[in-house]
């Protein structure tokens, strides 16, 4: 189904073009908070993320840009501001999910809103999975502990990844380019 949704997606577009890698951070803020580990995702734990994807591109000499997308004030987000991510805080929800679908690396929230742009995505998506278990979650949640596939990247908790695989699938995007 996932290819069709695709077709569907750039049925009226073409999928955007750019000489730069486009970073998206989606970042699951305004509904959550510190005291819900299920779906919140430390600033700490995303600039761990972040770093180590800059990182990687800056060794490759490509032009990038990130940007990160949530709720809140610039003041929630400054560490991030301050290692060179662009803000797009409040932003129209379909934008947003528009921008999550078409960037070239998407870095996923835990939740829903990310899952939908990743089905549709054909970039990078680096995710934190989750082990579900018991019937304390709704079937709907299942997506949370789905297996990484060709282009996933699974993250552990701390945000480190595994940079072997996520160098294999950025020389596919870089070569594309």
């Amino acid at each position: 189904m996932i290819p069709e949704f695709r077709r569907k997606y750039y049925l009226n577009k073409a999928p955007r073009t750019t000489d730069e890698v486009t970073v998206a951070v989606h970042v699951r803020r305004g509904d959550v908070s510190a005291a819900d580990p299920g779906y919140f995702t430390s600033n700490e734990t995303i600039l761990q993320t972040v770093t180590a994807v800059r990182s990687m591109l800056d060794a490759r000499k490509v032009n990038y840009r990130i940007g990160l997308y949530s709720q809140g004030k610039i003041a929630d987000f400054e560490d991030l501001s301050q290692a060179g991510v662009e803000l797009f805080l409040d932003a129209d929800a379909l934008w947003t999910m528009q921008e999550l679908i078409e960037a070239d690396i998407l870095i996923m929230a835990k939740g829903c809103f990310s899952y939908y742009a990743a089905l549709i995505s054909d970039g990078i998506k680096i995710f934190e999975p989750e082990t579900l278990s018991g019937d304390d979650f709704l079937p709907s949640w299942k997506w949370r502990s789905l297996s990484p596939t060709e282009s996933s990247v699974p993250c552990r908790a701390d945000g480190s990844f595994d940079h072997a695989l996520f160098e294999r699938q950025l020389l596919l995007v870089i070569q594309a380019k």
